[in-house]
């Protein structure tokens, strides 16, 4: 497997640690109307914002070997959206688990879920940081995001 072959995978790990939050939060605090969207997708994110409904929102951003292959470091963002959430109890709810999923010192098994079966693990993540950023509004929704930074090593 090359270094390409792991960004992949970082990638797929993200979305479906992603997607399996979502239905955790679901099904533990009962916001069974929440969405999810990578904020790259350009096909869903309009409609994801546009919603009334709250969602979980990430964007996959740097990738980058540190110092070389098979060690990588990586940035990535994960966030909220709530519409009429007034106290933000909902968004504070929703980074409270986000945050709880990506703690400093965290360590994630990264593996290839983009086709139909989840791969063999191929790598490991550990979160070095995590900061809340401030909220930011549009003229019904907040949104506020984490900025999670992260050492990967890839097996080899």
């Amino acid at each position: 497997m090359s270094g390409n072959d792991f960004r992949l995978h970082l990638k797929s790990t993200l979305d479906k640690l992603m997607v399996d939050l979502i239905a955790s939060i679901k099904a533990s605090t009962g916001y069974t109307n929440l969405q999810g969207v990578e904020i790259d997708n350009l096909v869903q994110t309009d409609e994801v914002l546009k919603s009334d409904r709250p969602a979980l929102l990430w964007q996959f951003g740097v990738v980058v070997p540190d110092p070389r292959d098979p060690l990588y470091r990586l940035e990535f963002l994960v966030g909220s959206k709530t519409v009429m959430d007034a106290g933000n109890y909902v968004m504070a709810v929703l980074n409270n688990e986000l945050g709880k999923a990506f703690e400093v010192g965290a360590t994630i098994q990264i593996a290839d879920y983009s086709g139909s079966t989840a791969g063999s693990p191929t790598g490991y993540m550990v979160v070095t940081d995590n900061v809340l950023s401030p909220q930011q509004y549009d003229n019904m929704s907040g949104i506020r995001f984490f900025a999670i930074s992260a050492r990967a090593a890839r097996y080899i």
